[in-house]
């Protein structure tokens, strides 16, 4: 039963994974482009590649990044995307195989018959000190130890970037059988299981937050994550982390974090995770709507406004303490702190407005600037601020 459960994936691909695929598909072009501009070439590498194809007929990551390689391949500055499929099932690695043979022969595509953890060593390899982005998506919470990670964090390549498919909701189930008082569950089984969590997380500090009361389901699976893009951080990365929901409003799947060396891959990331959390907003809200709405009419202007109040707040929290800085700055601060929550149009109205008040001041003096512009904050009067905006 337990191998018909895993088939079942492929069955067809669900709402939340064409999310995650859209995000991928939207990240990997700018990213190739941008290391290639000096690398040239430039590898991705799929560590649960599955079996490439859905029952239903739709394309795997393995082939989105398959058609990606060729797209990048004809830009006027060509990059040579080259990709590894990591597949450990003999059934889905056969399916993998015919799949993307067309670029196996190409010499694109790398097809290995494995797991992850006993193939990494070997495609950093095969990599060398050629840039790379590890997506690492697997079918349960329990496929990635993070001592097999240990080799990509530790890569001395500034342009190395993973996207994991965090399951905090699998392995705070797990988790919970460390206060079980069940009889049907022996010690030993219990250790077994609390021990490989550690595994997974990386140390075992986060036992404490799962002995007694003190959180809830929910909060175990929050301060999951925390922990974990915590001990990402350690490594040199920036690290954030987006819930994969169903819906909105509904209980995360998973979650994905997304990890890099650079603060502007993570501005970029926001930026397609914000185009995402509309387009669900549209999902979910068109079936209740008449038809001539359009996608912006959807998203009320009321809802807008709110998000642009609550990112003025912490504009002037970030500036009481650095009155001199930048649009880019703060806009770094702030993705970082609360991530996939702002879009790039509201970081330039919020911060327009505030200009136009006379709160920043530009170096140049002029109203229009850039994320570059050195800015000034000039504070308000108390209470003058808030009131100033939502008059």
């Amino acid at each position: 039963m337990k191998h018909a459960k895993k088939d079942e994936f492929f069955d067809e691909v669900k709402r939340w994974s064409e999310r995650k695929h859209r995000l991928l598909g939207k990240y990997l072009p700018p990213f190739t482009a941008k290391v290639g501009s000096w690398a040239h070439e430039v590898y991705c590498v799929d560590a649960f590649a599955g079996a490439a194809r859905y029952d239903d007929g739709k394309e795997g990551s393995p082939l989105l990044m398959a058609h990606l390689s060729d797209t990048a391949a004809a830009w006027s500055n060509p990059v040579t995307l080259r990709l590894v499929n990591i597949e450990k099932k003999p059934s889905h690695y056969k399916s993998l195989c015919e799949a993307t043979a067309p670029w196996v022969e190409r010499g694109i595509v790398i097809n290995k018959k494995g797991s992850f953890g006993d193939k990494v060593t070997e495609i950093l390899k095969d990599i060398g000190t050629r840039p790379a982005l590890f997506f690492l998506d697997p079918y349960g919470p329990t496929k990635i130890y993070f001592r097999c990670l240990l080799p990509i964090l530790n890569r001395r390549v500034s342009a190395t970037e993973l996207i994991i498919n965090f399951n905090a909701y699998g392995l705070r189930r797990l988790g919970n059988l460390l206060h079980t008082q069940s009889r049907q569950i022996s010690e030993n089984s219990v250790e077994k299981v609390v021990n490989h969590v550690t595994s997974i997380m990386g140390d075992d500090g986060w036992k404490q937050d799962f002995i007694g009361d003190e959180f809830d389901n929910n909060q175990r699976e929050v301060r999951l994550v925390e922990r974990y893009v915590g001990t990402l951080h350690k490594f040199g990365y920036y690290v954030v982390a987006y819930p994969i929901r169903e819906a909105i409003g509904s209980h995360p799947k998973y979650y994905l974090l997304f990890c890099s060396r650079h603060v502007q891959g993570v501005t970029l990331m926001n930026s397609f995770i914000c185009e995402e959390e509309d387009q669900m907003l549209d999902e979910d809200t068109s079936d209740n709507l008449p038809l001539f709405m359009s996608a912006g009419v959807r998203q009320s202007a009321q809802a807008v406004e709110d998000r642009r109040i609550l990112l003025r707040d912490y504009f002037e929290e970030y500036l009481e303490q650095h009155r001199r800085t930048t649009r880019g700055e703060i806009r770094q601060h702030v993705i970082l702190k609360h991530f996939g929550r702002f879009h790039d149009k509201d970081f330039t109205k919020v911060a327009q407005d505030m200009v136009n008040e006379g709160v920043l001041v530009t170096g140049h003096g002029r109203k229009r600037f850039n994320d570059s512009e050195p800015l000034t904050y000039v504070p308000p009067s108390t209470g003058e601020s808030k009131l100033r905006r939502r008059s």
